[in-house]
């Protein structure tokens, strides 16, 4: 974090959990995810954090769904969803056997954006599609079920797709002639560039377009980001301009 200059003041140090991680084994192209349990982000301490809130102006909170299997981070997050009166990203990552209808629904409900899967539209819609057809009713439906300002659907090898709360829709197809070597990280990717698009009042065409493109290359690298600096300030320059 010090070598990209990230501000460490929110990181908390955990003696007696181990960092998060997450086996991946990969067979013919496709991955299978291992989650660990009993890690230190089931155990993030809720006063640090809010504090730490209340100290600075908070532009948007952005959390997942994993972390709010452990009812020590739930608080947490439940705790700073009272404290910050901002808008809500939530990126849902449904991994079994880490997740109810019941504890998601509450932190649904308190979200601005979501971001999710296909798989997971179906089962946050409690449904499911076949026809790629329904997919803009359905995500009409979930946008204004839980008042959100518009939810994204990443669509694998097919792009991705965003529904506002308007009933504006739009869908991004990746970059021709992506050479996929793995596709790990590639959500947070596009969940990163999303955010930014938001914070920067970017067009929802523009966040599909821009979210894609960084994803695609995340798949690109063995990895789940770049080593190169460069590559990240050359996007950030070519997207101020």
């Amino acid at each position: 974090m010090h070598d990209w200059n990230m501000n460490p003041d929110g990181l908390q140090l955990d003696s007696q959990y181990p960092t998060g991680i997450v086996s991946v084994q990969t067979h013919h192209g496709d991955h299978s995810f291992t989650i660990m349990n009993n890690q230190a982000y089931d155990f993030i301490e809720s006063s640090h954090a809010v504090s730490l809130a209340r100290a600075h102006p908070v532009n948007l909170f952005y959390h997942g769904t994993l972390a709010l299997r452990n009812e020590t981070s739930q608080k947490a997050c439940k705790d700073l969803l009272k404290e910050i009166d901002g808008p809500v990203f939530l990126d849902v990552n449904l991994r079994s056997p880490w997740w109810t209808h019941k504890n998601l629904r509450r932190f649904l409900k308190t979200a601005d954006w979501i971001k999710c899967n296909r798989e997971e539209l179906d089962l946050l819609s409690k449904q499911k599609t076949k026809k790629k057809a329904n997919l803009p009713e359905q995500s009409k439906s979930l946008v204004q079920h839980l008042d959100l300002k518009s939810i994204i659907v990443t669509l694998g090898a097919e792009g991705a797709f965003i529904m506002e709360n308007r009933g504006e829709s739009y869908q991004s197809t990746p970059p021709r002639f992506v050479k996929v070597i793995d596709t790990v990280g590639a959500g947070d990717a596009f969940s990163a560039v999303s955010i930014m698009g938001i914070l920067k009042k970017w067009k929802s065409s523009t966040i599909l377009e821009r979210a894609q493109q960084f994803a695609s290359k995340i798949c690109e690298v063995q990895g789940a980001t770049l080593n190169d600096m460069s590559y990240y300030r050359h996007l950030l320059k070519k997207w101020d301009e």
